[in-house]
Order: structure tokens, then C-alpha cells, then sequence
């Protein structure tokens, strides 16, 4: 059963650790642009300009939908933190929240995450990191992952396969 305290405590766990990857994120940009300046590795920022705003709104769209996304499966679908994990298979297939829009919110948001920083950063090894990750999860992660799942829910999950886009 949820309850308030619950909600409270996840909510706060939430928030921590938003807020722990913005302290990272803040760390990462105060070390590229030392090491750009010191090595001119071609990375170019500047708090400024088109990049800059549509850089740090696709990092700020993607943290977002991260945190809903991860909130949904916790609070909403009831998904404990070791079910959480990557390679196990989720007690419940949760179809609230932005996984009414996109079957892998969390993978999207990571990539748009990568491709803000390349957009803000205009660094060439984020957009092919970015690239090489969508890659990665369209052709290996995602499809073992939905095999465990039709595994596990059946025609449950083919509904919502059918139902919900794979991206956006």
C-alpha cells in the first residue's frame, strides 16, 4: 500500500538525487572547461548563445523525465530498488506515467541527457557517445528486455507494446 510517508520518503530520495547529479553535472562542466583550457581539447562553452539555451534545456528536459520516469516506477508501479535494476525482471509492468508515451523513457532520457551536453559542450565524443548509446540500447538492451517481459506478462505487455511507441 502507498502511503503519504511513502510517497514523502521517495519523493526526497528524488530530490537528493537530482540533486547529487546537478552538483555532478555542475562538477563536470568547471572540469571540462578546465581541462579544454588547458589541453584545447575543442570543446567551446559559453553561457551564451543558442547552444547554451537549448543545451541546458534538453539536460534540463532529460533530468525531468528521468526523475518522473524513476518516481513512477517506485512510487506508482510499486517497484522496490532491487527489482529496479537493470538485469532483473520488474514485479509489475507499470504503464503510468511517461511510459504512457514511451515504453523506455529512462534510455531516452539518457540519451537526450549525452546529446545536451553535446549540444551545450558542441564536443563531438558526446555526440557520438550519445549515438553509440542509442545504438546500443535500440539493438541489444531493449529488445533482451522486452523479451523478458513478454516472458513474464504475456499478452499484458504486447498490448502496451503495441499501444506505446519504443522513443517517443
Amino acid at each position: 500500500m502507498v502511503t503519504k510517508k511513502s510517497i514523502v520518503k521517495y519523493f526526497l530520495i528524488g530530490m537528493l538525487l537530482l540533486l547529487i547529479s546537478t552538483l555532478l553535472s555542475l562538477g563536470l562542466v568547471e572540469l571540462i572547461k578546465y581541462v579544454s583550457s588547458k589541453d584545447n581539447l575543442g570543446i567551446q562553452f559559453s553561457f551564451s548563445g543558442p547552444n547554451f539555451y537549448i543545451g541546458i534545456s534538453l539536460t534540463l528536459l532529460a533530468l525531468m523525465l528521468n526523475g518522473w520516469a524513476n518516481y513512477t516506477l517506485l512510487v506508482i508501479g510499486k517497484i522496490g530498488l532491487k527489482n529496479r535494476e537493470p538485469f532483473k525482471t520488474p514485479s509489475n509492468l507499470v504503464i503510468k506515467g511517461p511510459f504512457r508515451y514511451s515504453r523506455n523513457p529512462i534510455y531516452l532520457s539518457t540519451i537526450v541527457l549525452i546529446f545536451g551536453l553535446f549540444v551545450l559542450f558542441s564536443y563531438l565524443l558526446a555526440f557520438i557517445s550519445s549515438f553509440l548509446l542509442f545504438l546500443v540500447f535500440h539493438l541489444w538492451f531493449i529488445p533482451w528486455e522486452e523479451k523478458k517481459l513478454e516472458d513474464k506478462f504475456d499478452n499484458e505487455y504486447r498490448e502496451f507494446k503495441r499501444s506505446v511507441r519504443r522513443w517517443i
